[in-house]
């Protein structure tokens, strides 16, 4: 290990993350161990920034390497004398974290590594192997250290860092490599929301030989402490030009070279951030690197709360070891992004996939980067808004070997938005009473509770959008152990976010869903496969009716949305879909969703088939000639179709026969009413006997006989019903009296008869002592000369009823208009008003007012 510059690297990489990265309140020690195991720093308390303990733990190895020979070193020794260093201080004894820096060119005994598994559970330790450097041999297999069993019993990690150099140079990537390793290593002893945990916010190489401006963004947010740090590393100071210029949200440049701080023992230029303002910076540095070297720029500090931003990176493979030669045995990559317990929505995460090493012409291996989503589609990512992205880990085209998993987090340009306050209930249509199971809804409890997981999506009332943050992380390295097949064998990805929106004003219906990929969901796949079936069972087998047509897949991740026309009214079905790929693998089957169209209001529409055809014209679907309607003779309908038809008619009869009923009713009702009611009308005219000082015209409305019984019994009409029936009469002739004839008790003229003065006519009779004519209703009455007044009295009960009325002779002088006005309350007044019994009157007709008469009947 003392070749080129290996050792020296180490050495300025355990003082970068010592002196700089360790948080405060840490104990640390170093072993070093060949043969045998050695304590060179003890275990000591760094108190704080300043202490004098950083110094010493990280410049505490030696300025050389051992002698002796790699084949010869002892694992299992240093691990003893870690334990050892740690029994000295019971208190932290156990629950300690062991950073095991070792080449691994040769393998580890298996009795040695059951050796450390024993001691390490004993004692509760974590075990972060680091493996540095590995040298890549191309004409031979990679050789393997053998310490996978240690780290998985210790739920450890393994980071590498491949040599690579330039003659009898390494190359800086190798040291900056190391730094991660060990700084990744650090924080997994620490709780990613824990206060004063070191955090990498950017990082960036930049290659010399290309440009002489290297230029890049950053962002600090509040979470982060006083010391964050802005560093330039370089292999050769000479690399650095003077210029390095940043420059503040607010605008402010910070570009004097007076601001800068250099550490040799580290090959870093920094700059302390910690007082100015938090934001979105710019900065440029002068490169001056060679073309086999260049510049890192990094961006580091420490969390000043526990409520700030927090990211953390996993996967979901239980080791570290994938075979791509099996396809069911998928990786999928997580991150959470939250700021406190609070999910970030709407970020920017990419993680990187590098393979470690060089190719054949010497240069290193393209990236692969993966943008992760959480989109809530179902596979992988299951819950959307629940600030966890996730994406599968495409075909590795490199082949087998060690590759490198780091992601990258920022506010996306603003769109990151963080969720306030705890998840509500969806603000989603609700399913039709139909439907019951359309819709899953979860039971939602309060924040964090488990309930609050597995759905489709996660609501919130309120959000606000994000400040600028970003933040680097390094999950460490997967080694692909087999080369993929020549044959493609990987599947799409499930559809699990089908669902089917009807559209009752055209009753058309929309499927939405999210477009898997060829592998899984990366690229694109070849065609879909969708089927209506009337059972869940039969749409879970994907049997039933085939849709055809369907739109061609867009890339994974994108929505699609296709209408269709569906013409089975009123009826559940069910929808199933799956992709295909290019090579005809075929994705696994997803959700099942319920379909069910309401009847058209207007127009019913008999089809020949029990089940749908279904086709689409891209984005559009017709039905299709089996589905399509015909008219059907009565052989051919259904019972539904049947009973519909026979309860049409029914109705239309019932309202038929009602109808008449009442017209019939109402006409016979009027009719016998007509034949009940016989009335007489005369118009009187007389003088009133006494006073002789005037005339006046009466009009007089008289209740015949068969009136007064069939009022007597309470079948009398209104007065507005017998002056209507009275119009519809034929009129009666008006016989005319003069002054000296005399009205009988049993005389009047008869209706239709001859103009003889004093014929019988009716016979009016009282009913309970009362006069004859107790109903009679003046219309008007008007002295056509003079100022005499004629007045009409009723007689009493009390008084005695007399035998006849004297009709007074009055000279009728002309029509007055005044006659028209009704006085029937004045008169039905003065029936019930005290009065003096005036002497009995007479009144004549006279014969011109026969055709000018107003005769209300009451």
């Amino acid at each position: 290990m003392n070749l080129q510059r290996r050792w020296e690297f180490l050495r300025k990489a355990m003082r970068r993350v010592v002196v700089y990265d360790v948080p405060n309140g840490a104990h640390v020690g170093v072993i070093t161990f060949n043969s045998a195991g050695r304590t060179v720093a003890p275990l000591s308390f760094i108190d704080s920034e300043d202490s004098d303990m950083r110094q010493r733990v990280g410049s505490s190895l030696p300025r050389n390497p051992s002698a002796v020979r790699e084949s010869q070193k002892c694992i299992l020794c240093g691990l003893q004398q870690v334990l050892k260093v740690l029994g000295k201080n019971k208190k932290f004894g156990r629950d300690a974290i062991v950073i095991l820096i070792t080449t691994g060119s040769s393998p580890t005994s298996e009795e040695d590594v059951a050796n450390m598994i024993s001691l390490t559970e004993q004692n509760n330790l974590r075990t972060e192997v680091v493996l540095y450097p590995v040298t890549e041999h191309r004409s031979t297999a990679p050789t393997y250290h053998g310490l996978e069993a240690l780290v998985e019993a210790t739920r450890g990690s393994i980071f590498t860092v491949m040599d690579e150099g330039v003659g009898n140079d390494s190359k800086l990537k190798m040291m900056v490599a190391l730094m991660d390793a060990l700084l990744a290593a650090v924080q997994s002893s620490v709780p990613p929301s824990s206060p004063g945990g070191p955090v990498l916010v950017h990082s960036a190489d930049y290659p010399g030989g290309i440009a002489s401006i290297s230029a890049g963004t950053f962002a600090l947010d509040d979470s982060l402490g006083l010391d964050a740090r802005f560093s330039v590393y370089y292999y050769d100071l000479n690399h650095v030009g003077n210029a390095i210029r940043l420059t503040a949200p607010s605008g402010h440049m910070i570009a004097s070279v007076n601001v800068q701080e250099e550490d040799g023992d580290v090959n870093m230029i920094f700059i302390n951030l910690g007082k100015e303002e938090r934001g979105r910076w710019k900065y440029s540095v002068e490169n001056s690197a060679d073309s086999h070297q260049g510049l890192y720029v990094q961006v580091t500090a420490r969390r000043n709360t526990s409520t700030g931003l927090a990211v953390r990176l996993w996967t979901s493979s239980g080791t570290r070891f994938l075979n791509y030669s099996d396809p069911t045995s998928a990786v999928v990559v997580f991150m959470e992004v939250r700021e406190g317990v609070a999910p970030v929505m709407d970020a920017r995460v990419v993680a990187t996939l590098q393979r470690l090493g060089t190719n054949e012409t010497g240069s290193n291996y393209e990236p692969v980067l993966l943008n992760l989503w959480d989109n809530g589609a179902g596979d992988p990512d299951i819950t959307r808004g629940d600030g966890v992205y996730s994406r599968y880990l495409p075909r590795l085209a490199g082949g087998p070997g060690r590759y490198l998993l780091s992601a990258t987090v920022d506010h996306n340009e603003g769109q990151a938005v963080v969720a306030q306050g705890p998840p509500s209930r969806p603000r989603v249509p609700l399913p039709p009473h139909h439907l019951p199971h359309y819709f899953h809804q979860p039971e939602l409890g309060t924040w964090g509770d488990a309930g609050t997981c597995c759905g489709s999506s996660l609501f919130y009332f309120h959000s606000r959008t994000a400040p600028p943050f970003q933040r680097h992380l390094t999950f460490g390295v997967l080694e692909v152990l087999s080369s993929p097949n020549q044959r493609d064998l990987t599947p799409p990805s499930r559809i699990l976010d089908l669902r089917v929106e009807v559209n009752d004003t055209v009753h058309e219906i929309f499927l939405r869903w999210t477009a898997p990929g060829d592998d899984w969901d990366v690229g694109s796949a070849h065609h879909y496969q969708a089927v209506v079936a009337p059972q869940w069972k039969e749409a879970r087998a994907f049997q039933g009716d085939t849709l055809t047509g369907l739109p061609r897949p867009l890339p994974a991740g994108k929505l699609h949305t296709t209408n269709l026309h569906f013409i089975r009214y009123e009826e559940l079905w069910y929808v199933s879909m799956r992709a295909v790929d290019a090579a005809g693998n075929k994705g696994p089957l997803g959700n099942i969703a319920a379909l069910w169209v309401p009847r058209p209001p207007t127009t019913y529409e008999i089809t020949t088939r029990t089940h749908p055809s279904l086709t689409t014209l891209g984005n559009y679907a017709m039905p299709s000639e089996l589905g399509s309607g015909r008219p059907l003779g009565m052989t051919e309908l259904r019972a539904e179709d049947v009973a519909v038809i026979v309860g049409s008619l029914v109705g239309f009869l019932v309202v038929a026969t009602t109808l008449a009923s009442y017209c019939y009713y109402h006409t016979f009702r009027r009719r016998k009413q007509s034949g009940k009611h016989e009335d007489v009308k005369t118009v009187v005219h007389g003088d009133n006997g006494s006073n002789s000082s005037g005339n006046a015209d009466v009009s007089l409305a008289i209740k015949t006989e068969s009136a007064v019984n069939e009022g007597a019994r309470g079948s009398h009409e209104s007065i507005h019903s017998s002056a209507n029936d009275n119009t519809s009469r034929k009129p009666l002739d008006v016989v005319s009296h003069s002054s000296g004839q005399s009205w009988g008790t049993a005389n009047l003229p008869r209706e239709n008869g001859a103009d003889m003065p004093g014929e019988p006519l009716a016979t009016f009779s009282s009913l309970d002592g009362r006069p004859p004519f107790p109903d009679v209703t003046v219309t008007d009455y008007q002295a056509s000369s003079g100022g005499g007044q004629t007045s009409l009295h009723m007689p009493y009960v009390h008084e005695k009823a007399a035998d006849h009325y004297e009709v007074p002779s009055l000279a009728y002088s002309s029509y007055n208009a005044g006659w028209e006005e009704p006085l029937t309350s004045h008169l039905l007044s003065q029936v019930h008003t005290p009065a003096p019994t005036p002497a009995p009157q007479q009144f004549s007709l006279p014969q011109a007012d026969r055709k000018r008469r107003n005769v209300t009947q009451v």
